[in-house]
């Protein structure tokens, strides 16, 4: 484990508007640091930043994923200026020219860099992303704080702590960003999963956990590809059945509403009712010309 300040690099010049950049080589920040060398090339730094704090344009020279814990700032490169805060994780592929303005409060950063050697050892030169992404995550602060928690105990006894839980760290951001990347093909799953299982006792807590996100990010994905909501269209599953069940069949409504994942037959009447506009009975009616 290394610490101190660390401001060396080579000034050149950077894109066709002859920009001044610093490039940093692997653990150089421009502040106080704390850094632990982890096996399969993997270099872990945490960093303070002092409040208003302003580091220049620069750039590293590997990829590296870095999750705040504390504090907030605005980082701004070619194309993006993004406010990020606790719990936000910023993806940067390597030589991404950038520079911060810390917010009113310390900052402190944890900044996993992923040298090309790490990626091709690992086998995961194919999931390795080739742009900048940010994101939030609740789990990302979670694992920030325990790995945070852990560099600062003068107790531990070695890096194995640390290591498994910068793994797991970066574990959840390749599956969030594979989920991002996937798009419809995920939430086809999703919605595949929900015909074949709307007549249980499902939630949306169930359904995140079951495919390994988030409860809200699932939510909204859904939503917004689908213009339905999870729990709409659970019940659009077991109404559809419902109504084949009634048309073809001589259950009672009773064991139609339980059948199709109603807590009882007053609950399917209503819920039938509020879709439908008349209740099981009487569609049933109908449907036969009764």
């Amino acid at each position: 484990m290394v610490g101190g300040i660390v401001r060396s690099g080579k000034i050149v010049q950077i894109g066709v508007a002859q920009e001044m950049a610093l490039i940093l080589n692997k653990g150089r920040y421009f502040t106080k640091g704390e850094a632990v060398v982890l096996g399969d090339d993997l270099l872990l730094t945490k960093t303070t930043y002092a409040p208003n704090q302003k580091i220049p344009t620069h750039l590293h020279q590997d990829s590296y994923l870095a999750v705040v814990v504390e504090g907030d700032y605005h980082e701004e490169g070619n194309g993006f200026d993004d406010a990020v805060k606790p719990g936000t994780s910023i993806y940067h592929p390597g030589k991404e020219v950038h520079k911060n303005k810390m917010g009113p409060s310390e900052v402190v950063l944890l900044n996993l860099e992923m040298p090309d050697t790490f990626w091709e050892k690992k086998g995961l030169v194919d999931l390795k992303p080739n742009h900048r992404i940010l994101s939030d995550d609740p789990r990302y602060q979670e694992y920030a704080g325990k790995i945070s928690d852990e560099m600062a105990n003068s107790k531990r006894l070695s890096l194995i702590g640390v290591e498994a839980l910068s793994l797991q760290l970066l574990d959840l951001f390749l599956k969030l960003n594979n989920a991002a990347e996937e798009g419809p093909n995920l939430l086809a799953k999703v919605d595949k999963y929900l015909h074949e299982h709307f007549s249980e006792a499902l939630t949306i807590d169930q359904i995140s956990d079951h495919f390994d996100f988030t409860s809200n990010w699932l939510a909204r994905k859904f939503r917004q590809h689908y213009g339905e909501n999870i729990g709409d269209r659970i019940t659009r599953l077991r109404i559809n059945e419902a109504i084949r069940l009634l048309n073809n069949t001589s259950k009672t409504l009773a064991e139609i509403g339980i059948h199709v994942g109603f807590f009882d037959q007053s609950h399917f009447t209503r819920t039938f009712k509020k879709r439908r506009g008349v209740s099981p009975g009487q569609y049933r009616r109908m449907s036969r010309g009764k």
